[in-house]
């Protein structure tokens, strides 16, 4: 009987470590996902590559769990996996603040154990191509001690596709309706005005953050939508987004800002992120082409630069803000980083009111 040769023995060498290393990869992801609550997913209306996406970013996040969480978060899953996520968050929250300083650590961990903060990490873990093809008219959020005390659950929610022809896809919600043109209409919106929003008024585009804010204002769920009609005419949709005046994000700064007194903690505004012209579709959708910020050529808000009470300087000032508005624009850290909307809405276009 002939020795193995020396390559085959190096094969089998070869072969041999590789299952040794898929077996310890195995044991390591199988302890890891023990010691983790178990993940469960509503996938309502989503497409099922999507939830593949998100069932494999969860997975690795688990296997590889020490590199991707930090130590809060290992320390609350970790608790919530033995002892349910209702009792560890009643224990943090029982937690006496002596000092600034433990308020500051209480505060932190806070963050860190938030479900946001678990949902941006799963997000974060999708490949660029999925994020680009599902996002932002998908969304996903986690809910934690559901269905059972120690797991959590993951809600998908979707807009419907809809063939708007010489168009091409629009993307509805059946709870946006409004009456246009004398007709009751779904809103639709193409992906060039989803990517507006996202980009002029929602902000942080790309993220889980802004993906989650932009689907929630075209969806309905933070936004307050009227018909208009444009200087030329045609037929555009007033997008609101709502917003807590209390709210810490760059948007919080708004009802300040623009109405010139502070307005009482918790009131609940919103301001308008601008206009989306329409195409009509059959006699029951509307379906948005563009979002055209306010003072954008065609809004009612454009007029202002003929305003001869404007001097030169503040025309110019609005006029550069309008030629390149974007959220960070908009929002930026300068102290005329609200100047347009102010000037809008001192010279008689609403811009932001109670919505009540």
């Amino acid at each position: 009987m002939k020795n193995p040769s020396k390559k085959k023995l190096e094969r089998r060498h070869r072969k041999d470590a590789e299952r040794t290393r898929q077996n310890r990869e195995r044991a390591q992801r199988a302890d890891a996902l023990s010691s983790f609550p178990t993940f469960r997913y509503e996938q309502n209306a989503a497409p099922f590559d999507l939830l593949r996406a998100v069932k494999r970013a969860v997975s690795t996040a688990v296997s590889r769990q020490s590199k991707v969480f930090n130590a809060d978060q290992l320390l609350f899953l970790r608790g919530a996996k033995s002892h349910g996520f209702k009792r560890v968050v009643s224990a943090i929250s029982d937690v006496t603040v002596p000092t600034d300083d433990i308020a500051e650590q209480k505060l932190a961990f806070a963050h860190a154990i938030s479900p946001e903060l678990l949902a941006n990490t799963v997000f974060e873990g999708l490949p660029a191509e999925v994020r680009t093809a599902y996002f932002p008219t998908n969304a996903f959020r986690i809910l934690y001690g559901r269905p059972r005390p120690n797991e959590i659950l993951v809600v998908f929610d979707s807009l419907e596709p809809v063939k708007i022809p010489s168009w091409g896809t629009a993307y509805r919600s059946r709870a946006a309706r409004l009456m246009i043109d004398g007709a009751p209409r779904v809103v639709a919106f193409m992906r060039h005005a989803i990517d507006r929003i996202a980009e002029r008024s929602v902000g942080f585009p790309g993220s889980y953050l802004g993906s989650r804010l932009t689907f929630h204002a075209i969806s309905g769920q933070a936004a307050i939508m009227d018909q208009c009609q444009l200087r030329t005419g045609e037929h555009a949709i007033r997008l609101w987004v709502r917003i807590q005046a209390d709210d810490e994000s760059p948007v919080g700064r708004i009802p300040a800002a623009v109405l010139g007194q502070e307005p009482t903690a918790g009131a609940e505004f919103c301001y308008l992120a601008g206009y989306c012209p329409v195409v009509f579709h059959g006699r029951d959708i509307a379906a948005a082409k563009t979002l055209l910020a306010p003072g954008m050529k065609g809004t009612p808000e454009a007029s202002i630069l003929d305003y001869t009470k404007l001097d030169l300087r503040t025309q110019k000032r609005v006029q550069s803000k309008i030629d390149d508005q974007s959220f960070r624009q908009l929002f930026d850290d300068s102290e005329d980083g609200l100047d347009v909307m102010r000037v809008f809405h001192t010279n008689g276009f609403e811009q932001v009111r109670p919505t009540t």
